[in-house]
């Protein structure tokens, strides 16, 4: 998803206008992923502000329905993204893929490590979730961080161990 995004980038230079491409690119992400992870975003937002108590933040997270916080937090997550990827100063095609490829590693070696919360859809996912399966991910995710580079792949894996370990404290 991240090379496809960076080619349509890379493409569309002196085309047509590249905010317009990197707001294109932020709908066909949006559109092929079903918007699994803008969802879950904006759950996450709704049911965890103002420090609400374990059941509260389960029962908000079974709710279908987006509150005015998870819109709120969608909203600002879409325009800052739309403003990071038209804004983009590397080659887009390794950054990307790096980006969206560790990230997508992260939620795997999140979920592998963490105990699943309530009885919701990461329960049957984290059953399913073999450790061979979890490291080949994971592994995956590490080697395609090194394609923009070994300095900036350093700082894209402390960032993604970093925000892992943070959040399973948090979640558990």
């Amino acid at each position: 998803l991240g090379a496809l995004g960076g080619f349509a980038l890379d493409a569309s230079r002196g085309y047509i206008p590249f905010t317009l491409t990197a707001l294109m690119v932020l709908a066909f992400w949006t559109l092929i992923t079903g918007g699994l992870h803008e969802d879950g975003f904006a759950d996450v937002a709704d049911a965890f502000r103002a420090w609400r108590t374990p059941e509260k933040i389960h029962e908000i997270l079974k709710d279908p329905r987006i509150g005015a916080h998870g819109a709120v937090a969608l909203l600002f997550l879409m325009l800052i993204r739309w403003q990071a990827l038209s804004s983009i100063t590397v080659d887009a095609v390794p950054a990307l893929a790096a980006s969206l490829a560790l990230s997508r590693a992260a939620i795997v070696a999140l979920l592998w490590a963490a105990p699943p919360a309530g009885s919701g859809s990461a329960v049957e996912s984290s059953r399913s979730l073999t450790t061979p399966v979890a490291l080949a991910v994971i592994a995956q995710g590490v080697a395609i961080a090194f394609w923009p580079g070994v300095h900036a792949a350093s700082w894209l894996l402390a960032a993604a161990v970093l925000t892992v370990l943070a959040a399973r404290r948090w979640f558990t």
